[in-house]
This record gives C-alpha cells, structure tokens and sequence, in this order.
C-alpha cells in the first residue's frame, strides 16, 4: 500500500515535471525490490535513498511549483477584477480611503507623540513650571530655580532659561527669537555644539539673569545658519551685530535642537546668550518673586520623576508652612517629562482623531467584506462548477484570498497617495497648534504601516467571504434561493451592517460635540472688534534708543506718518496683543481695598499708547481714553478693567481712585481716568482676570520699565495686507535698520485662538461624513443583495396582491432593526469613547443630550437614504416574468 499512497501523494502536491520522474521509479520496480530485502535490510536500502536522493532539486521544483501556482491566481485574479471595473473600482476606493487616512494621521502621530525629540537621554529631561490659584501652568522665578538646583536631590543639573526677540541689524535687518540660558542648559538636553563650543560660566557671569546688559557671545541655531550664513563654517569667530551692538558668534547648535518652548511657538529661537545665577541657596521671597523664566532639568542615574516629585511636594508643603506661599495662593511646583511637556494638548486631540480614522479603517473592512460576500454569491454557480471538477475547498479559499490581497494591493497603493494628499492638506490647514507637525512625512516607518495595515484589512475583509464560498458544493442542484446558507449571509450582513451603524455613532457623536464646541467658542466675545486691523511687531533697542524719551519719539514719528496714510482711521500700539500670548500679572496697592490674610492684590499688566484702546475697538464703559497729553510730565494716569474695578474698586465710581503699580521704587500711585470693557488676552476660555493699562509715555516712571518691543495695530476701511508695503517704507525711512515681524491682522490673531478646536472639529466632521457615506454604501450593497436574494419571493407576494408598501416595508424592517440595534449599541459606545474627549470640549458636556437626540436621527436619515433605491426596485419587480422564470 506504500507506493500506492506515495503515488497519491506525489500527484497532489508535487510539480509536474519532478511528479514524471518519481512515478516512473516507482513503476520500475520499487514494490519488487523492497519486498525481496528483509527487514533490516529493507530499513538500510531505504535511509541510502532517503540520504541519496536530491532533496535540493524537490525544493527547487516544489517552490518553482507553487510560483506558478500563484502566478496562475493572480493572472485569473486579474481578468476576473478586469471583468467588473465597477466591483473593483469601489472596493479600492473604498479601501484607499480608510487606509490613506490612516497612514497620514499616524504619520502625524508618530511625528509629534512617538518619534524622539533631539535631546539626549530626553527619559531623564522634566519641565518645571508653577502653578496656582489661577494660573494652572506659568513661568518659574529664579529664586525657585535656584531652590531647585541647589536642594532636589534626584536632579543632576537644573537649568535656567528666558526667551524674547531682538533684531539682527547687520546687513538685512531681520526680527529673531533670542533665548538667555544659564550655560549647563545644553549639558541638561545632552546635546553638543555642532560647530564651535557652548558657554562658559565666565561668559555668563557678563550678563545675569534680571539684567539689561549686552551679551559679548553668542551661539546660532543650525536653522539660521544655514538660512542667513550659508552654512558657512568660517561663522564662528564672526562679530555680527544684535541689537546694534557687536556680538562674537562662538558656536552652532547641532541640527533640530529646539527648546521645549519652541515647538509649538509661532518664533522659534535663533540666537542664545548666556546668563548667570548666583550660587548659595537665599531665601525664596514672599510670593516667590518675579515668575518671568523656564526651567528645565536632568534626573540624576536612578532616580524617576516620581522621586523628583516627591521631594519638590515636600519643598511645595515646607514654603505654605512657613508662608512664603499662603495657602490661599495653593502653590505647587509642575514636573512634567519633556516630550509630554512638548506634545501639550495636542496628545489627547491626536489620540481621539487616531480612534477615529481606526473606525473608518474598519468601516471600510466592513464595505468591502459584504461586496466581496456578493460576489462570491454571484459566483456560486462559477464555484459549485469549479468544485465538481474537482477544485478542492483549499484550492478555491486560496483563489478568493488571493483576489482579496491583490484588491488590498492596489487599495494600499492608492493609499499612499491619499495618504501624501493628506498630509500635505493637514500641513496646510493646521494652526501652529500641534508641535512637530512639520516633521510628519511618509517614510520607511509610514510605508511599513500602510503594508502591514493592507496585509491585515486583506485578511479581514476577506477570510469570511472566501470561508463563505468554501462551503458552496452543488450552487447547480439549488432550487429554492432562500436556502438556509442564503439566510445565514443574511444575518451575517446585517450584522456587519449594524456594526458599521456603531462605529457611525461614535464618529457622529465625537463631530456633534466639537461643532457645538466651536459653535461656544465662536460666539464668546472677545472684547475688541477684530475686523480690519492690520498688526505687526517693532523693537526699538538700547543701543539706537538709550532712554524712554527715545522710544516714545520714535512712536510719535510713526503715528504722525502712519496717520497721515489714505485708509488709515486710526493706529495704536501696545505691549501684547490680546490672545497673540501670555500677558503675566504685577503686584498692586488699591487706595481703599483691603486685602485678606495673605492675599496680594494684582492685575494683568499692559502698557498701551493712545489711539489703542479705539484701534482694536474695546469699549470704554467709564471715563476717558488715553491722549497725547499723558506724558512723562504730567499726572500719572490708569485705565482699569470690569475685573480690577469690581474686586478692588466696588462701592462706587471707579474713576479718580488711586491704583498703585509696585516698582523698584516702591508703589507710585496712579489716578484712575478710564473703565474698559473686559478683554480675553490668555485665551477665550481663560478666565479674565483684573488687569489695568498705562500709557507709553508714563510707563517707565509709574511701572519702572518701558518696554522695548511694541505691537503696532492700524484700523483701515481697506483690506489691512493693502496697507503693509507703505508701512514698510515709512518704518524703513524712520530707522533702517528695524525689522518688521509677525505680521498679521488681527482676525488672524482671533482665528489663532481657536485653531485648535477648529482643525479637530473639521477633521472629526470629516470623518464622520466619510462615515456615514460609507454607511450608506453599506445600507445599498446589503439592500440590494437581500432584494436580488428575495426576488422570487416578493414576485410571488405580488402576484398574491401584496401591496407596493407592504413590499417596501419587507425590505425596510431589516434594514431598520439592523439600524436601530447599531445606534443603540453605537450610542452606549458613545457615551462611554467621548467621555475622553472632555479636555477638548468647551461649553458642552460629553453626554451633551441634543447631540445624543440628534445622532439616531442623522443615521437613520443614512441608511434610509442608502436603501430608498434598492427598496423601490422591489416593488417594481414583475410578478408574471418573476413567475416565468420559476
């Protein structure tokens, strides 16, 4: 019986070429000469055989076999998908899409969440930031930082930094972010300069922190010494001039060294300076000082970030006990790990838009899955031949899956390229908001993902409809289409199609609840009328304006110029726009107010010129604006907001009382003159804390400072961009050497405080219509299917007087309760997915009930769209040629 079964066994599996040659030994005699060996002999004859034979050759031809094998599938594959140009043209769309969509968005977040950042050992790098009451994440002072450094022992090196923007006036006048770190602060990032070296702590000691004096050194970015040097090596040693005063460049930065603060800010730092600390541990003053820096540290070999919290909470607890921070103030230090410090908010928006486009991934698995069931219906008869011909179930499963990857194939292939259309359009439409999108790109990371993505939804979307047709014997011998398989693919359809309707309700959910986000957003008022302001960015430096009598005649000149322009109604300048950054808060005494225990009495500080307050359109609701005759020598003047006047000014007009600024020389009292409407400058859905304005021209003797950069707002009729190149000019006659930056109007500047709501609003829009035109796919394929499958049936139920709706209701009831199982299923989904999204919401609870009331009735208006045509086909069919055919 052994030949006989090898014999079997080599006209199965082995190639046809090699099959001819191990027959025909076998018929020259191999029964004769085994049975004439004894045992043992017949044992020794057939391992000389075994290690005789060329094993080499049978795996040459078995593999030579099967890559014919396989050629033949896809060669059939091919015609048979040329065949049905519609089929296979909905089916990679289909998968393109849910695949493309995919791959750009884990492109973005492998770029901002997962890829390293260009630190060294970043593991061992924390953020540190203050926070309280009111102030959930600001700056850290430098006796703070030096507490830090000098008595947390699970840090290596605490570094300091502060950042802002000076002018390059050498040659091309250019407006660049510069930075002030103590110099271990590239020891804290484990980086090195790429060219040249780092800071000495002699260097530093020219200019400490909280000092005006010009730097002598300073280190490029490796970005502007390629955009402005040309790479040009011979750099350093180079004295070029910030500021109007001569620097000497010592170094580059390698390439991609950025700071924490840098990747999500609209200007990044250029040029480095250092800046000293003084060494020993001084008391922390009441408050904790001046909050104006960032700080940075390295985590010493072992120790974590939970043992560096623990000792920074035992600081946080000993300075409320021996009050330097009241308790009222609920002081605490932040430590957070850098690359949670850089990724931000954008984290939790990313990871909700991933979950999103993974339900749109398996909405699509779910299309393509009942079109291939389809058609493996389709091809019954086709399979049931095959199959009596002797095709065996594994050689059919095997043809079906081979047509299932090459229809994933060519959807990756599309894929990619909706993929790259994507992410360009991401790149596009993003608002700054999400750090690091930039390096987002379709690399050897995002290519592996898109193939292993396509080799997975092939296996999806096609092991059941190539199982299903397996199970196809005799399609030949059928006499009745509603056999109990015909409705088990029923079932198994509508329970797809009910599944998709989940996934639906999720995403539909999700975009609900962000249009009514930016919906609450959009109709807060800012406090300004943003319509037709043309802004942009001015510094005028100590070395061409040595006192503030300079600075002020300087912002004389330009109004009196600016003014003097056709369109212009009205200019402008301040300190900081409202909602373009962070503004701070500065100590205050209030004639009259009486502070509580440990309450130290504050308000945003702003430093405005006249014309301001008209120019962005804040509404004075007491008093007077500010005017030309507020000047150094005369009264000293304040304009309050709704905020300070109810908290320390109530009981009466606010106007006349007197509000004194503490500066270096003490609290010099000013008068209130104005009552201003509130204004949000930290954000729309920060709170608006009280805050007070003083003009230009007064600034330096009731505040003590004056301030170098300025923002210039200009109010016009016109399109504001219309006016640039003229302001251009006029600045350039005035000084030459003054650079124009951020440039921008101020709707701009609104819409950027937005943004972020807005883009993961429009992608969740986006996707849930994509969603739901999926679904309604799914609702036709799975509606017109049941009506061919039923056919005969319902020719038969009119021929009996059944009526066209009773017809259209057969149809629908499936359909419905498909549905309606789906949105029930989708919506306690729902309620429990959206509940992550309460970090991006505003206004709007995540259980919110008029989206949840809105959503069923969204996906039943879908799949009643998707089974309108197929059911109206039903009643159209004819009964006498439906009986005919019978």
């Amino acid at each position: 019986m052994a030949p006989a079964l090898l014999r079997k066994l080599l006209s199965a599996l082995a190639p046809a070429a090699l099959r001819e040659d191990l027959l025909e030994d076998l018929d020259l005699g191999y029964r004769e000469r085994l049975e004439a060996r004894g045992p043992v002999s017949a044992f020794a004859w057939g391992l000389r055989q075994v290690f005789s034979f060329d094993w080499f050759r049978l795996h040459r031809e078995l593999r030579e076999g099967l890559m014919s094998l396989f050629l033949q599938d896809l060669r059939y594959t091919f015609r048979s998908l040329w065949r049905s140009p519609g089929f296979t043209a909905v089916v990679v769309a289909t998968l393109g899409l849910g695949i493309g969509v995919n791959v750009a968005l884990m492109s973005v977040v492998r770029a901002v969440l997962l890829r390293p950042l260009p630190y060294g050992g970043e593991e061992r790098i924390v953020s540190l930031w203050s926070q309280w009451d009111r102030f959930p994440k600001t700056w850290v002072s430098v006796p703070e930082y030096r507490t830090y450094r000098d008595t947390i022992g699970s840090f290596d090196q605490v570094a300091l930094y502060g950042t802002g923007s000076g002018n390059l006036t050498e040659d091309e006048p250019e407006r660049v972010g510069i930075a002030q770190v103590t110099p271990n602060l590239f020891e804290v990032f484990g980086v090195e300069a790429a060219l040249g070296r780092a800071f000495t702590s002699e260097e530093a000691q020219i200019t400490p922190m909280d000092s005006d004096a010009d730097p002598e050194v300073v280190l490029l970015s490796h970005r502007l010494w390629q955009r402005r040097y040309g790479s040009d090596p011979r750099v350093v040693g180079r004295r070029i001039e910030l500021d109007g005063a001569p620097v000497t460049v010592i170094g580059v930065l390698p390439e991609g060294f950025q700071l924490p603060v840098d990747f999500g800010a609209s200007t990044r730092t250029d040029l480095y300076f250092p800046g000293a600390v003084p060494e020993g541990l001084e008391p922390i003053p009441n408050g904790g000082g001046s909050h104006g820096y960032f700080a940075a540290a390295r985590l010493r070999d072992g120790a974590s970030v939970e043992d560096a919290s623990s000792e920074v909470l035992l600081f946080n607890q000993r300075a409320t006990a021996d009050d330097t921070y009241s308790e009222q103030m609920r002081f605490r230090t932040l430590l957070i790990p850098v690359a949670e410090d850089v990724a931000g908010d954008a984290r939790s928006a990313l990871w909700i838009l991933a979950g999103a486009v993974g339900f749109v991934l398996l909405m699509a698995c779910g299309n393509v899955a009942n079109l291939l069931l389809s058609r493996a219906q389709e091809r019954r008869r086709e399979i049931a031949l095959r199959s009596s011909l002797g095709a065996g179930s594994l050689r059919i499963f095997r043809q079906l899956m081979t047509e299932s990857l090459v229809l994933a194939a060519l959807g990756g292939l599309l894929a990619l390229v909706l993929a790259h259309l994507g992410l360009a359009a991401l790149k596009a439409l993003e608002p700054g908001s999400i750090p690091r999108l930039s390096e987002a790109r379709l690399d050897l990371a995002a290519l592996g993902f898109a193939l292993a993505v396509t080799l997975l939804t092939s296996i999806l979307f096609g092991l059941v409809p190539a199982h299903a047709a397996t199970r196809i014997r005799s399609a030949l011998s059928e006499a009745a289409r509603g056999s109990s398989s015909s409705r088990s693919s029923q079932r198994f359809r509508f329970v797809l199609l009910g599944l998709q309707m989940a996934m639906a309700v999720v995403l539909v959910a999700g975009a609900g609840l962000m249009i009514r986000t930016f919906a609450n957003l959009m109709a807060i008022d800012p406090g300004f009328r943003s319509e037709g302001v043309l802004t942009l960015r001015l510094s005028t430096p100590e070395a061409s304006y040595p006192d503030a009598g300079a600075v002020v005649s300087f912002w004389d000149r330009l109004f009196d110029e600016v003014n003097a322009m056709r369109a212009v109604g009205s200019t402008g300048a301040a300190r900081i726009l409202p909602l373009a950054t962070q503004i701070g808060d500065w100590g205050i005494n209030v004639e009259g107010y009486v502070p509580a225990p440990d309450e130290n009495p504050a308000g945003d500080w702003q430093i405005v010129t006249p014309g301001y307050i008209e120019t962005i359109g804040m509404s004075l609701l007491e008093g007077r604006s500010f005017t030309d005759a507020d000047r150094a020598d005369s009264e000293l003047v304040v304009i309050v907001n709704e905020a300070l006047a109810r908290k320390y000014l109530s009981g009466g007009s606010a106007l006349g009382r007197s509000v004194g600024i503490r500066g270096r020389d003490g609290a010099r009292p000013t008068r209130v003159v104005g009552v201003v409407r509130n204004v949000r400058h930290n954000g729309v859905t920060a709170e608006v804390k009280p805050g007070f304005f003083v003009p230009l021209a007064q600034a330096e003797y009731a505040h003590g400072f004056t301030p170098r950069s300025m923002t210039l707002a200009i109010r016009t009729a016109v399109a504001p961009e219309t006016l640039l190149p003229e302001v251009r000019r006029i600045v350039a006659a005035l000084d030459p050497k003054m650079p124009i930056a951020e440039v921008r109007n101020l709707e701009e500047v609104l819409a950027g405080a937005v943004a972020p709501s807005r883009f993961t609003m429009a992608l969740l829009v986006a996707f849930s219509v994509l969603a739901l035109l999926l679904a309604c796919v799914g609702v036709y394929g799975v509606v017109s299917y049941v009506v061919s499958q039923r056919r005969s049936e319902i020719g038969i139920r009119m021929a009996l007087g059944a009526s066209r709706s009773s017809v259209f209701a057969i149809v629908g009831r499936q359909v419905a309760i498909a549905t309606g199982a789906g949105v029930l299923f989708g919506c306690a989904a729902a309620l429990i997915l959206t509940s992550s999204m309460r970090t991006v919401l505003h206004g709007v609870q995540a259980s919110d009930p008029l989206t949840f009331a809105s959503v069923p009735l969204v996906l039943f208006a879908t799949a009643l769209a998707g089974s309108l045509i197929p059911a109206l086909r039903a009643t159209r069919v004819d009964p006498v040629a439906t009986l005919r055919s019978e």
